[in-house]
């Protein structure tokens, strides 16, 4: 035999107001939250990712001002400024990667004994906030990092050799 329960018709507004209450959370928190990834630790950490998987290069060659007009008609950051310890290494070949909407340089050079280096530059525009002018190292998964900002451009140094090997490059 079937047993009837009593119907509490009092319950359905609060039912309402509870669904109100979590919506309003929901939309609250959504408008308060900063754009995912978008600040340069999370940007170091996709780009090592990208060295990791062993992105391959859109472009091989030696020349600069050639990798540099590659760049420039493929709307990634072409007007990229290394230290002179980067800037005395032979470059191999550059890419771009997506980022936030833009694009990314990627650039590989050639660290001889301390193999390859991976530099990716993007506008600091690209990020909620960019590293400190002087040099940050860290390691990330399994590569060394250096990341620093310089003239409205963050860069981020990415290889396999220790901290004290990519250090010398600053």
């Amino acid at each position: 035999r079937p047993v009837l329960r009593p119907v509490f018709r009092w319950t359905q507004p609060l039912r309402f107001a509870a669904a109100a209450l979590v919506a309003a959370a929901f939309w609250l928190w959504s408008v308060l939250q900063v754009a995912p990834g978008s600040d340069y630790t999370i940007f170091r950490s996709r780009m090592v990712r990208a060295a990791i998987r062993e992105y391959r290069m859109e472009i091989t060659t030696n020349d600069l001002p050639t990798i540099r007009s590659y760049l420039a008609s493929h709307q990634a950051p072409a007007d990229f400024e290394f230290p002179s310890g980067l800037a005395s290494l032979p470059p191999i070949g550059a890419g771009t990667l997506s980022w936030q909407g833009g694009r990314t340089t990627m650039v590989c050079l050639d660290g001889g004994p301390d193999g390859m280096l991976y530099v990716f530059v993007v506008p600091e525009t690209g990020l909620s906030s960019a590293p400190p002018t002087e040099t940050e190292f860290a390691r990330v998964n399994r590569l060394s990092t250096g990341t620093w900002s310089h003239n409205g451009k963050t860069y981020v140094v990415a290889s396999s050799a220790s901290l004290e090997a990519i250090q010398k490059y600053f």
